[in-house]
């Protein structure tokens, strides 16, 4: 992730957001894309350019989204929220906020931009269904030639390692058993698939830890609002508002076939 540094010569007319193009009913098809969006609509309204991208690789850092400031850049959205944050015409959502309340929010944005995002990437990409009749067919529509041939293939290979780690991968529909135990049948090999009953079971069992998993995370957070508006008890929205808002974005606006 890189930072650029600010120059006081450049306005606000040539910054552009770069981010994730749309998808249904979504502002974009990536919550950081959709933070950054939030973000800057809320502390640079009227005083920024958004440009769809699709391709990573165009990033300096090799992800989206990526804001763009003249001949200088900030890629990711902490490094956009901190680079923003220094313009002298831009507001400042946790402005009013005491030190501790500031490290307190800091530590939050980190948990929901990790955990929250676990679970959103669960089920964009974990899920089966998902993957094969929503988040492939959108990536695909949205890269060119040749990217749209590996780069799907790799964003979801990115996204399973962090979320096996975190016990967020889905069971695959058919399991391989070790060499010795193939059968072969007509001289071609064939792949055992588990027993349906087993197999059900274990599926069942995993979906309920995510449902776990989940029910922890939310109740924080509910506790944490209570009946106010937002979670600091703020007249406005702080940083905290605006991650967790474009995290229940994408899980509430788009359609899944396997909604959980």
């Amino acid at each position: 992730m890189s930072e650029s540094k600010l120059s006081p010569l450049l306005g606000t007319r040539d910054l552009v957001l770069h981010i994730w193009p749309k998808h249904q009913n979504l502002l974009s098809f990536d919550p950081s894309s959709v933070a950054a969006l939030l973000y800057l609509q809320l502390v640079l309204p009227g005083h920024f350019a958004i440009a769809y991208c699709a391709n990573p690789d165009l990033s300096p850092s090799g992800q989206l989204p990526f804001l763009t400031h003249g001949l200088f850049h900030a890629s990711g959205l902490s490094a956009i929220v901190a680079y923003v944050r220094r313009l002298p015409n831009a507001r400042n959502l946790d402005a009013g906020l005491s030190p501790v309340e500031v490290a307190q929010l800091t530590a939050r944005v980190a948990h929901v931009d990790s955990s929250y995002g676990d679970l959103v990437n669960h089920m964009l990409y974990s899920l089966h269904e998902n993957w094969s009749d929503v988040t492939r067919p959108a990536l695909i529509s949205m890269l060119p030639v040749p990217q749209r041939y590996y780069v799907p293939a790799r964003i979801r290979a990115s996204h399973q390692t962090r979320l096996e780690a975190v016990e967020l991968w889905d069971v695959p529909e058919v399991e391989e058993e070790p060499e010795e135990q193939r059968r072969v049948v007509f001289g071609k090999r064939k792949k055992h698939r588990p027993d349906p009953e087993a197999h059900h079971f274990k599926k069942a069992f995993e979906r309920e830890k995510v449902v776990e998993k989940a029910r922890a995370f939310f109740d924080v957070y509910e506790r944490l609002l209570g009946d106010r508006q937002f979670f600091t008890g703020s007249e406005r929205p702080t940083t905290l508002d605006v991650i967790f808002a474009a995290h229940t974005h994408m899980l509430v606006d788009i359609r899944l076939p396997d909604p959980w």
